[in-house]
């Protein structure tokens, strides 16, 4: 491709970052119908249409997301966000060691795919726990084989968790230790956004956002545009609402540093960046 997306500061945080990113959650899932091969090819065409953040998690795919992404994370330029706080049943961890068996399966069941996506997703429970949190960042550069992950947010925490200000104080340990260049919250409302905004301990906010919410989103995204915040949008896509008119919006918004797109679909994602470059 020979056109690229220009990169954008995130925040004050020093990153810059594609203002499309690309949100890894079914890279490596069960319920994803794209080989490994396939998910090997659409990384590629991410990064040569100019895509250079990632949006990952510890539990996506077990752990699988990030090892997918190992060889993306190793390229000059390309940043990582990985995430923690949210954990699975012992069933769903056990899944990652049957997954090449269950795969042809799942292809040849009709609606298999969708209820391993379901009951994955009744599993997600929350695991707070400093220590574990801590190793869990640990075990997530591992398979990242990096050093440092350019941001770390915790994954969706209740706000009662945060109100004692502990989690906040391991966030800013994991920058001291260098495990993190900068760290937040990827927000379940807007309104925990706005709260944990106002606290002023985080860098980096990922929020719940569509376009047809950027005026009911636009305290949280000028109080952070005012903090240097950098803020990342998801679930940015709704049932009906064409790709032409979910991004625009959101990519012009110079408050939003990167709207990420969740995609296992190499067309969908060509869509995506052809639309990025539009603008």
């Amino acid at each position: 491709m020979s056109e690229v997306l220009p990169l954008v500061s995130l925040g004050k945080t020093g990153l810059q970052v594609s203002p499309l990113g690309l949100g890894c959650s079914k890279i490596a899932s069960l319920s994803t119908r794209a080989t490994p091969a396939q998910i090997d090819r659409l990384l590629n065409m991410a990064w040569d249409g100019g895509v250079r953040f990632f949006d990952t998690a510890d539990i996506y795919g077990q752990g699988d997301s990030e090892r997918k992404l190992a060889a993306i994370a190793a390229r000059q330029g390309a940043v990582i966000c990985t995430k923690a706080g949210l954990a699975l049943t012992a069933s769903q961890t056990a899944v990652r060691l049957i997954k090449p068996v269950m795969r042809p399966l799942l292809a040849r069941m009709r609606g298999a795919r969708k209820v391993a996506a379901n009951a994955r997703a009744a599993s997600e429970i929350h695991d707070l726990d400093r220590q574990r949190l801590t190793k869990r960042l640990e075990q997530s550069l591992r398979r990242l084989r990096r050093d440092q992950v350019d941001i770390f947010l915790l994954h969706s925490p209740p706000r009662d968790a945060l109100r004692d200000g502990a989690l906040f104080d391991l966030l800013d340990q994991f920058r001291a230790r260098g495990l993190a260049h900068a760290v937040g919250v990827s927000c379940q409302t807007l309104e925990d956004a706005h709260w944990i905004a106002q606290q002023n301990r985080v860098q980096v906010l990922q929020i719940p956002l569509r376009a047809t919410g950027l005026a009911a989103a636009a305290p949280i995204l000028e109080q952070a545009q005012k903090a240097g915040i950098g803020l990342i949008a998801r679930e940015v896509m709704a049932t009906g609402i064409p790709a032409t008119d979910a991004l625009p919006p959101l990519l012009r918004d110079a408050r939003i540093a990167v709207t990420l797109t969740g995609t296992t679909n190499a067309s969908h994602l060509l869509s995506n960046l052809n639309i990025a470059r539009s603008l």
